[in-house]
């Protein structure tokens, strides 16, 4: 018996020396690089309804300890539309943006460029034109059971739009509910959204693969989508809404926005669904549409780093109750 005590005492030691040596500190400062550190982020999404602004930031190394981004304020950053040099942009200091007086056009090619570090950072994009939302009907079914632990409604929304011919084009979609701030009471909550059904957003989760997000198509902030499969055709996207029968208010206000994009703000917020969904099974990260820090997933700045967007908007609004009962 005290020869198995001390074989057991033994083997316990072995694993314990084992286990500890898996462990080793390791110096991340050797995996600092020098040059990193001279590396500018510019940050900017443009839009015909707001003038021009630009966020400049420094880098940082991912282990070192910061509250929020550190703004450089002694850029010149030039401004060009179209080819024509429009003057600088002035640094506010209020809002740390370089802001210009200027708000772009459909179809302006819009160019920033500054000087730091001995390199020429820069960027050119080319606002999209808008693409109107045309058409909006409202299909309901219900009240149903079997889906939820409730009785429910479903509500099919067909909104339609027609994708300029003949060249690539991106697009955002936003699907909410509205209430009014003086009788929030009166808003029927927003429900279950089932993206499925729509072949452009099935075309985003065939183009993300194995990257594509479980939650992808039940997203409630919105889902980026390109024009393949529907290249200059009139379209309706296809959006599903189930609401609990009991949560059906006096009101159900709901809000449609279509943003025409330019591929590179495509790419960064397919980039940002991809990136959450490696941290994160929930969308609560999911980007807004406006001014972003940049992430690893995408870069369009030239010499520095972050995303230089550009988005013409259309949207409408409708109370569905009216359409869909008496």
């Amino acid at each position: 018996m005290h020869a198995r005590f001390l074989f057991f005492i033994y083997t316990l030691i072995l694993i314990s020396l084992a286990l500890s040596s898996c462990y080793r500190e390791i110096d991340l400062d050797k995996y600092r690089d020098e040059a990193g550190k001279d590396i500018l982020a510019l940050n900017s999404i443009i839009t015909p309804d707001s003038v021009i602004a630009v966020s400049a930031t420094q880098t940082y190394f991912f282990s070192d300890k910061h509250r929020e981004s550190i703004p450089v304020s002694d850029l010149d950053i030039r401004l060009s539309i179209n080819g024509v040099n429009v003057g600088l942009l002035e640094y506010d200091s209020s809002r740390q943006l370089y802001m210009s007086h200027i708000k772009p056009n459909e179809e302006d090619v819009v160019e920033i460029s500054t000087f730091y570090m001995d390199k020429t950072v820069f960027a050119k994009e080319c606002v999209p034109k808008d693409v109107p939302i045309e058409n909006i009907t409202v299909m309901l079914r219900g009240p149903l059971s079997g889906e939820y632990s409730q009785k429910y409604y479903s509500f099919t929304y067909n909104i339609t739009f027609t994708d300029n011919a003949d060249e690539e084009n991106y697009y955002f979609f936003r699907f909410n509910d509205y209430r009014n701030p003086k009788e929030p009471w009166k808003s029927t909550n927003l429900g279950s959204i089932d993206y499925s059904h729509s072949i452009v957003f099935q075309k985003l989760k065939d183009y993300m693969g194995a990257s594509a997000p479980s939650w992808l198509m039940w997203n409630y902030p919105g889902l980026p989508f390109s024009d393949a499969g529907i290249n200059g055709d009139r379209h309706s996207l296809t959006v599903i809404e189930d609401v609990m029968v009991d949560n059906i208010s006096s009101e159900m206000i709901r809000d449609f926005k279509l943003f025409a994009i330019n591929k590179a703000y495509y790419d960064y917020i397919v980039g940002n669904l991809i990136y959450i969904e490696s941290m994160d099974d929930s969308p609560s990260g999911m980007i807004d549409v406006g001014l972003a820090d940049p992430i690893r997933t995408f870069s369009n700045i030239h010499n520095g780093i972050g995303v230089f967007g550009c988005y013409t908007l259309s949207q409408k609004q409708l109370d569905v109750l009216p359409l869909v009962f008496q």
